[in-house]
C-alpha cells in the first residue's frame, strides 16, 4: 500500500522533460488530486507543475480559486472547490481559458464539519470533523474535535497519526475518525473564539516574572504534530492553549518527534490530546499574587493555564499491543514536586516506539518539561474530559460507560 502510495505521488508531481505546459502554484496552494486505478489521492502542490499535451491537472481549494490568465494577466477567481485543466500549448479550463498562476482563495487547506455522531464522551457537547468531502469518491477527515460550544471550550482532539498523513480519498479510512460523518458545514468564523493576544500574554509573564522566570508561558496550538499544526493554522483561535514553553519546546517536542519516527516503519497510532485541571501558585510564591493562574483574553474573558496536558496513544497497526496504549502526560509547570513524580507509575521504558529515544533520557528533567506515561486504568479518572473507549479493529470507538 505505501508504495502504492509513493508512486501515485511521485506520478502526479514528476517533473517530465517532455512536458509542453506549465503553471506556477501560489500560496495558499492548491491540493493536486489523482488518480491511480480505483485509488485517488490528495497531494500538496508547490513551485512549477508541469504536464505533457493532452495530460490534464485536477485542483482541490475548499473555497475556490483565484487564477491569473496568461494572455493579458487578468487575474479571475473561481468559485468551485474543484478545478480540472488540460495540457493545450497552455494549462486550460473548461472554456479553453488558459492560466499562468493560481492559488487557493484564501488559505484553509479543509473544510470543517458538524458530525452527527458524536466522538467518545462528547454526548453534550459537539463533535466536528475537519477535512475535505468529494461526495461520492469518498472524503479525508484529518482532525476532529469534542467542543463545548455553550462554554467555548476545547475539550479533547482526536486524530490519527501515520507516515505523511497522505491523504487518501476514500469511504473507509484507519483510525478513530473512520465512523465521524461529515454531515453539516460549518462556516468557521474566529469572531466567536477567546484570542488571546502577545500583548495578554507579555502581561502574564511580566507579572509572574518573578516566580517562573522570563517569558515562561505561550500561546499557542494544542497540536504540536507539525503536519496537522501546518494545515489548521487558521483554526488555531479554537485550538490554542496555554503552554509552558519549555515543556512544549522540550519534552513533549521530543516524545512527538519519535512517535513521527515509528510511522515511518509503518506503525499507525489513533491519538487524542486534551488538558486538565488549572495550574495553581507554588506555596513560596508571593501571597498577593492570584493562586490560580490565569490569563484575561482580549474579550476580558479568563482563560485557565492548565495543569496538566494529556495524550492517550493508542497503536492500531501493525501490532495492536496493548503495551503502547498509553496515556502521556506532560506537567505544565517548572516547578517538579514529589506528588507529581507519584502521579502514576510510569512505563515510558515500556514502550517499544520509545526506546533508545532522547525522550526516554529526558523526561524527568524539569529543564524539558516533566512527562510521564501511564497506564489508562490508573490515571481516568483523574483527567478531565478524558474519553473511555474502546478501539476496535474496525477503527470504531465504541462508548463505554
Amino acid at each position: 500500500m505505501r508504495a502504492l502510495i509513493i508512486l501515485a505521488v511521485v506520478f502526479l508531481l514528476m517533473d517530465s522533460s517532455k512536458a509542453e505546459c506549465q503553471i506556477e502554484m501560489l500560496n495558499p496552494t492548491p491540493y493536486i488530486l489523482n488518480e491511480f486505478g480505483s485509488y485517488h489521492f490528495m497531494a500538496e502542490s508547490f513551485g512549477v507543475i508541469n504536464r505533457g499535451e493532452g495530460q490534464n491537472l485536477k485542483l482541490y481549494c475548499p473555497n475556490g480559486f483565484k487564477a491569473v490568465e496568461d494572455y493579458n494577466r487578468r487575474e479571475v477567481v473561481i468559485p468551485d472547490s474543484m478545478l480540472s485543466l488540460r495540457c493545450d500549448d497552455y494549462f486550460r479550463n473548461k472554456n479553453d481559458e488558459p492560466y499562468r498562476t493560481i492559488s487557493c482563495v484564501d488559505g484553509k487547506k479543509s473544510e470543517m464539519f458538524e458530525s452527527r455522531k458524536k466522538l467518545a464522551n462528547c454526548e453534550q457537547s459537539m463533535t466536528y470533523v475537519m477535512g475535505q468531502n468529494f461526495n461520492n469518491l469518498g472524503s479525508s477527515k484529518s482532525l476532529a474535535l469534542c467542543y463545548d460550544i455553550v462554554e467555548l471550550r476545547l475539550k479533547y482532539i482526536a486524530y490519527t497519526a501515520y507516515l505523511g498523513n497522505q491523504k487518501i480519498i476514500q469511504n473507509h479510512q484507519i483510525g478513530q475518525l473512520n465512523t465521524l460523518g461529515l454531515d453539516i458545514n460549518v462556516a468557521y468564523t474566529n469572531e466567536i473564539f477567546q484570542p488571546v493576544s502577545p500583548i495578554a500574554i507579555d502581561n502574564f509573564n511580566v507579572m509572574y516574572r518573578e516566580v517562573f522566570g522570563y517569558n515562561a508561558y505561550e500561546y499557542a496550538n494544542l497540536i504540536q504534530d507539525k503536519p496537522l499544526t501546518n494545515q489548521f493554522t487558521e483554526y488555531e483561535d479554537m485550538l490554542s492553549i496555554v503552554w509552558l514553553r519549555n515543556l512544549r519546546t522540550g519534552n513533549w517536542y521530543k516524545w512527538l518527534n519519535a512517535l513521527n519516527e515509528a510511522t515511518k516503519t509503518g506503525h499507525k497510532f489513533d491519538v487524542r490530546l486534551g488538558v486538565s485541571g488549572e495550574l495553581q501558585l507554588p506555596k513560596f510564591a508571593n501571597q498577593c499574587l492570584n493562586r490560580t493562574l490565569s490569563i484575561v483574553g482580549d474579550n476580558t474573558v479568563k482563560i485557565s493555564v492548565p495543569k496538566l496536558i494529556w495524550a492517550h496513544v493508542t497503536e492500531i497497526l501493525p501490532t495492536n499491543d496493548t503495551t503502547n496504549d498509553i496515556v502521556i502526560i506532560g506537567h505544565n509547570t517548572p516547578f517538579i514536586t514529589d506528588e507529581m513524580t507519584k502521579f502514576c507509575t510510569d512505563k515510558c521504558n515500556k514502550v517499544s516506539w520509545l526506546k533508545d529515544t532522547m525522550f526516554l533520557n529526558l523526561r524527568q528533567y524539569a529543564a524539558f518539561g516533566l512527562v510521564q506515561c501511564c497506564q489508562v486504568d490508573e490515571i481516568v479518572n483523574q483527567l478531565d474530559n478524558f474519553p473511555m473507549a474502546i478501539l476496535e479493529d474496525s477503527g470504531e470507538s465504541v462508548e463505554t460507560n
